[in-house]
C-alpha cells in the first residue's frame, strides 16, 4: 500500500490534530446601552439581552486552566463523591 500511495502521490501520514478550542476566537459586538436597570432586566427576561454574548471569548488555555482549577477544588472538597466527574464535565461545558 505505501508503494501505491507514493506512485499516486498521496501521503499516508495523517494530518496533525488541531484542538478545536485552539482555533476558536470570536470577536463580539458592543453591548447595547440601556438607560435604566429595569430596561436591561426586561430585555434580559425576554431574551433580547444576553450578557455572556458581550464578554470576550476565552482562549483554549484559559478554559483548560479554569477546568483544572475547578477539578482540583472538586477533588479536594469531595474526594469520594460519585458525581464529581459529572460536575467537572458540566463546568467544562459552561
Amino acid at each position: 500500500a505505501p508503494e501505491v500511495a507514493a506512485a499516486v502521490g498521496i501521503s499516508l501520514v495523517p494530518p496533525p490534530v488541531i484542538d478545536e478550542l485552539d482555533k476558536v476566537h470570536v470577536h463580539r459586538t458592543k453591548a447595547p446601552a440601556y438607560s435604566t436597570g429595569w430596561e436591561r432586566a426586561v430585555a434580559y427576561h425576554h431574551g433580547l439581552y444576553m450578557p455572556e454574548l458581550y464578554k470576550p471569548t476565552k482562549t483554549a488555555d484559559e478554559v483548560r486552566a479554569a477546568v483544572a482549577t475547578f477539578a482540583d477544588k472538586v477533588h479536594k472538597d469531595a474526594p469520594k463523591d460519585a458525581c464529581k466527574y459529572l460536575q467537572i464535565e458540566e463546568f467544562r461545558c459552561l
